[in-house]
């Protein structure tokens, strides 16, 4: 799916295996900064593994990706994840599927902490933008409160005000409502779709919520097998897809 727009994110033949098995595939994907792209299909399929790539969590065996024009090289020792590039990690905030917060600190604590140790802010002004934070996705009155104070919704949103404490230019979402009871999914998925409107960023959403990734996305990818099927507007993708795997899929997800 072509977009003017500069690319943020460039993935190059990127080869993930873990031991013998093959995880991506010789993956190539360009993202547009301000693009807010999802990324569906099967479990194993190498959604997630994209995500963690990006934000460095994982090394690659081959390939390269850049993010904002700095590369990230497969690394050679064992030393590579205390190496990787603070400056580029910063840029790039990520919310996962079991929020791990601290469970020994309050909301503001979670949110603040990073503030504090790796930008350097003061105590009482990592505290101040914390709190506004925590009152940009709906938690106000909630500082004080612990992790086990909290329902699993909310404590997703602790997650997400602690990635954009960062002030990152790309925000990647990992499943980030399967762990949740279905009461708690739309409070989540309303302070993304906010995110999504006001903010401008680059996203990247990796859901099994077609419905939402239909809403929010201007672009889908469907994955299988560390490939990506088929690239399109969600317009295209949803209702008329080019793949028949792509239709297989969307028929097995949607008529449950």
């Amino acid at each position: 799916m072509a977009d003017a727009r500069t690319p943020i994110l460039r993935l190059a033949n990127v080869e993930k295996r873990y031991g013998d098995t093959l995880i991506l595939d010789r993956l190539s994907l360009e993202v547009p900064a301000g693009q807010r792209l999802a990324i569906i299909g099967p479990s194993g399929s190498g959604k997630s593994t994209i995500l963690r790539l990006i934000k460095g969590l994982e090394p690659f065996q081959a390939g390269a990706i850049e993010v904002a024009g700095e590369p990230l090289r497969p690394p050679r020792s064992a030393s590579w994840f205390a190496r990787r590039p603070a400056a580029r990690s910063h840029m790039v905030g990520m919310v996962f599927q079991h929020f791990n917060l601290f469970p020994h600190m309050t909301a503001l604590g979670n949110v603040a902490e990073a503030l504090a140790r790796v930008l350097g802010l003061t105590r009482r002004d990592a505290e101040a933008r914390a709190r506004d934070l925590l009152a940009q996705v709906g938690l106000g009155g909630k500082e004080a409160s612990y992790p086990r104070e909290l329902s699993g919704g909310q404590q997703q949103r602790v997650a997400i005000a602690r990635a954009l404490a960062m002030r990152p230019q790309v925000m990647l979402f990992d499943e980030v409502t399967s762990a949740l009871d279905p009461e708690l999914v739309g409070e989540v998925l309303g302070v993304i779709r906010t995110l999504s409107r006001e903010s401008g960023m680059t996203m990247l959403l990796v859901t099994h919520e077609m419905g939402f990734a239909r809403e929010i996305a201007d672009r889908v990818l469907f994955m299988e097998k560390g490939r990506i099927v088929e690239d399109a507007a969600p317009s295209q993708l949803f209702t008329a897809p080019q793949s028949e795997r792509t239709r297989a899929f969307l028929r097995a997800v949607l008529e449950r």
